[in-house]
């Protein structure tokens, strides 16, 4: 079969970084800072002041201050907070923590719903 096109990128799978995205940095510094709470101490050069401030508050927010304790059956409560706030400011109605459920993709929260 003839194509107009050389390549297929499969995006179905929502992997952005396939398709060029570049990786976010603050993401991933909040999950390093929140999985060994010492790096805000003993590296705290290598991370961002924002980071290390959002890392700070989750783990003020989990039981044990540890991202091993276990967190509500939709989410860490501050989280919740943070993406009910973004909705908000983005689509400029309002959301609740209370309707947010976060999980490991779509699939397993339809399950768990």
């Amino acid at each position: 079969r003839v194509r107009a096109f050389n390549q297929v990128i499969r995006a179905n799978i929502g992997d952005a970084h396939a398709m060029g995205q570049k990786p976010i940095s603050f993401v991933r510094e909040v999950i390093a800072l929140t999985i060994s709470p010492h790096l805000m101490k003993s590296a705290a050069s290598c991370f961002s002041d924002d980071a290390i401030e959002r890392a700070s508050e989750i783990l003020d927010s989990v039981g044990g201050h540890s991202m091993g304790a276990y967190t509500e059956s939709p989410g860490i409560r501050t989280v919740r907070k943070h993406v009910a706030e973004y909705i908000s400011e983005r689509d400029g109605y309002p959301a609740s923590p209370d309707d947010i459920f976060i999980g490991t993709g779509a699939s397993s929260c339809i399950k768990n719903i």
